[in-house]
């Protein structure tokens, strides 16, 4: 089977499972309306969760420069929750494991991070190609030595 045949079913059997999913919370809608809004929300705000996380801080920080010292505490809270991310990645780059407190900050920025290069992605109309289990598979010889 060609490389082109082989593209065109792995598309045709992704649109099927799509509409699939599709046609499943459809149903889901009629049966179960709350199931239905807490999923599609889900899905919706996974997405806009990096953008909703800069516009309170942003509006946190315009408030407390503006005077509204309660508005302080939110600012605190992310400053923190940045540099404890930064902690763990300096520790995680180190080689090694970062501790409980600065690996669960660290997995919420990463999260964050990976959706905006997803909309840097999208906004560029940059297309993501396939993955291919080739690019990254190991050899059983080791590679020489560099000079």
């Amino acid at each position: 089977m060609s490389e082109q045949a082989l593209e065109v079913r792995l598309r045709a059997s992704a649109l099927l499972v799509m509409v699939g999913i599709i046609v499943e919370i459809a149903s889901l809608t009629w049966r179960h309306p709350t199931a239905s809004l807490a999923i599609w929300s889900h899905k919706l705000l996974r997405w806009a969760t990096p953008w909703l996380a800069l516009l309170a801080v942003g509006g946190a920080t315009w408030l407390a420069l503006d005077g509204a010292a309660a508005y302080w505490l939110p600012v605190a809270i992310a400053a923190a929750v940045t540099a404890l991310a930064g902690i763990g990645w300096l520790v995680r780059a180190s080689g090694r494991r970062p501790p409980r407190v600065t690996s669960v900050p660290l997995a919420i920025v990463i999260v964050n991070v990976a959706f905006l290069n997803g909309w840097i992605n999208v906004v560029r109309g940059r297309r993501i190609e396939a993955w291919h289990r080739t690019d990254w598979a190991t050899s059983s010889t080791p590679d020489p030595p560099s000079s």
